[in-house]
């Protein structure tokens, strides 16, 4: 999923498997694969995270 291209700002855990993540173009819902995909790790470690990250 590249969000259209928009710089990712943020991405916060609204429950487990599902993610807001926060861009430039604004608010988008993922699961735990996008976010996986966008961390650069596998499905089990992003689950294992508590994932808040601010850029």
């Amino acid at each position: 999923m590249a969000f259209n291209n928009n710089r990712v700002t943020k991405i916060v855990q609204v429950r487990s498997g599902l993610y807001h993540i926060y861009t430039t173009g604004g608010v988008h819902w993922a699961g735990v694969k996008a976010v996986a995909d966008l961390l650069g790790r596998s499905i089990a470690e992003t689950r294992k995270l508590q994932v808040k990250i601010v850029g």
